[in-house]
């Protein structure tokens, strides 16, 4: 494997999101040219189901906030490096689980083994006992994130920063162009 296969887990994340919501606009697009284009329908169903799906979301999310979370159990994913974010800020007991130790846990865990980077909910001490990864395979890997455990939950940055400054050099220039 080249160095020009691996990805940070944040840019991967991000380049997900906006292939699913390309795909939906292109799923749109083409419901719209089938009834329009093919069949000679005006029909705008599929636009308002897709509008009222955006109108709800809103809705209930201005009305968690205005109760304060009082009605919610559990965290929000959200796509920047806080990952969760609690609805109800009084909650401090979690929902779901560590994947590796079964312990009630709501932190997120890029795995350090940068061919794997799952994203997966980890407890501190399974963190510290697996050095970041999501199994023994990852844990055994060659392509792994220098384990830090004073900072287990920070996220990981440019892929380059765990590797040489003789590689770092090689890539400097194509970062230029």
């Amino acid at each position: 494997m080249d160095g020009n296969t691996i990805r940070p887990s944040r840019e991967l994340g991000f380049v997900l999101s906006m292939l699913s919501q390309m795909g939906l606009m292109v799923i749109f697009a083409l419901s719209y040219n089938m009834l329009m284009g093919q069949a000679g329908l005006l029909s705008f169903g599929h636009a308002v189901f897709f509008g009222l799906g955006g109108y709800a979301t809103i809705h209930f999310l201005n009305y968690a906030a205005k109760e304060n979370g009082a009605h919610f159990k559990g965290k929000c994913f959200v796509f920047d490096d806080r990952l969760a974010v609690a609805v109800d800020p009084n909650e401090r007991e979690p929902i779901s689980r560590c994947e590796i130790s079964g312990v009630p846990c709501d932190t997120y865990l890029n795995c350090a083994n940068m061919e794997c980077n799952k994203l997966f909910l980890c407890a501190k001490d399974a963190a510290m006992v697996m050095e970041g990864c999501c199994s023994d395979a990852c844990k055994n890997a060659t392509a792994k994130r220098p384990f830090d455990p004073e900072n287990i939950y920070l996220p990981y940055r440019k892929w380059y920063n765990y590797f040489s400054a003789k590689l770092k050099m090689s890539r400097e220039p194509e970062a230029a162009q």
